[in-house]
C-alpha cells in the first residue's frame, strides 16, 4: 500500500489534513501517516494526543524539520546536530513516542555544515539520543552543489556502509524518487543500484512524487506511472521491501476511491500559514491536471517488471 503524508496538503492543519486522508481510506486499510513540515500549526503534544484520539485505526510517524512550537529552529537535518538543535530532536523523540511512531526519518543536510562522514555520526548520536530508528533521506542535485547525499557515489556509498575509517554501523535511509529522478536527468541512473537501494534491509522508507527533473516540485505522478524509468523497480522491491512508500504529491485531495486521486479544490484552509521546507531551494510550480490511479502496490495488472532477484551484499563500479 501507498501510504498518505501530510505534504499532500500543504497549509491545512494537522487534524483536518488527516481527516482528508481517513476519508479516502478503505475500511480496515493499515494505514500510516507521516507527519510533514508543509503543514499549519505547530505539532505539540496537545495535538499529537488530539491526533491519537480521533484515529486510532492511524499510525503514525514524523518527518524532517516539523514546528514543534513556536520559535522551533528552521535548519533541521543531518548537517546540524548540535547543542542547538538537540533540544528540538529529544522533543521529536517525546512526541514521537506518544503517537507511537515507529521511526524518524529528516533530510541529509547541507555540505557546509557537515561532511559525509559527520553526516553519519550524527545521525547514529540521534538514534541513540531519540531511541528510535533515524532514517536520513537523501537529496539531489542543485547549483553550487549544496547537499549531502546528492550523487550516486554518495548514495553507493551509503548502501556499502563506508565511512572515512571504514565500515559504519550501518545507517538507515530513506529513498525519494523523485530526488533520483533529478540526478539520473543529470546523470544516467544506474539501475542495479537503485534496485540495492529500495531492496536493502536498511532502506525503511521509499517517498515518491513527480517533478521536470530540474526541481522538487512534489506533482502527482504521470497516468500511467509507469511512465516514469523508476516505476518498475519500485513494483518489484515492495514485492519483497521492508519499506513503507509514502506519496509526497502536493495539491491533490484524496477522495474516497483507493484508485483515484483528485484536484484539491482550493479553499481558505489550504491558504494558511505553513511552516516551509527548508529543502527545494527553487520555487515550486504544482499543476492540478495530473492524475495518479494506482495507490495499491499489487501485482496484478502491474508493468512488466525487471527479472526479480536479490540485490548483491555490495554495488561497485558505475
Amino acid at each position: 500500500m501507498i501510504h498518505r503524508t501530510t505534504a499532500q496538503f500543504p497549509g491545512v492543519p494537522w487534524l483536518a489534513a488527516c481527516q482528508r486522508i481517513v476519508d479516502s481510506l478503505p475500511a480496515g486499510a493499515d494505514a500510516c501517516v507521516q507527519l510533514c513540515p508543509q503543514s499549519a500549526g505547530a505539532l505539540t503534544m496537545a495535538v499529537a494526543d488530539a491526533l491519537r484520539a480521533r484515529f486510532p485505526g492511524l499510525r503514525f510517524q514524523l518527518h524532517a524539520n516539523v514546528a514543534l512550537r513556536p520559535g522551533s529552529p528552521e535548519r533541521i537535518d543531518a548537517s546540524t546536530v548540535c547543542a542547538e538543535t538537540l533540544p528540538w530532536f529529544r522533543r521529536t523523540a517525546a512526541i514521537s513516542r506518544r503517537l507511537g511512531a515507529a521511526r524518524y526519518s529528516l533530510h541529509a543536510g547541507r555540505r557546509q555544515g557537515a561532511s559525509f562522514a559527520q553526516m553519519a555520526d550524527n545521525l547514529r548520536r540521534l538514534a541513540q539520543e531519540m531511541e528510535l530508528p533515524v532514517a536520513v533521506e537523501g537529496l539531489y542535485p542543485a547549483p553550487g552543489d549544496p547537499f549531502l547525499l546528492s550523487t550516486w557515489q554518495e548514495y553507493r556509498r551509503l548502501l556499502n556502509n563506508d565511512s572515512d575509517s571504514g565500515p559504519d554501523s550501518g545507517l538507515h535511509f530513506a529513498i525519494d524518487l523523485s530526488h533520483l529522478h533529478i540526478l539520473h536527468c543529470r546523470e544516467p541512473a544506474d539501475p542495479g543500484l537503485v534496485r540495492a537501494l529500495l531492496a536493502s534491509p536498511r532502506c525503511l522508507e521509499i517517498h515518491i512524487s513527480d517533478n521536470d527533473g530540474r526541481a522538487d516540485q512534489h506533482r502527482p505522478l504521470p497516468d500511467p506511472p509507469d511512465q516514469r524509468w523508476w516505476w518498475p523497480l519500485l513494483m518489484e522491491a515492495v514485492r519483497w521491501s521492508r519499506a513503507e512508500v509514502f506519496d509526497e504529491a502536493r495539491s491533490a485531495a484524496l477522495s474516497r476511491k483507493t484508485d483515484d486521486l483528485t484536484p484539491l479544490t482550493p479553499n481558505t484552509a489550504s491558504q494558511a500559514p505553513a511552516r516551509q521546507n527548508i529543502i527545494p531551494p527553487v520555487p515550486v510550480e504544482v499543476p492540478d491536471q495530473h492524475l495518479i490511479k494506482p495507490l495499491l502496490l499489487v501485482a496484478q495488472g502491474g508493468p512488466a517488471l525487471p527479472p526479480a532477484g536479490g540485490p548483491p551484499e555490495r554495488v561497485t563500479g558505475h
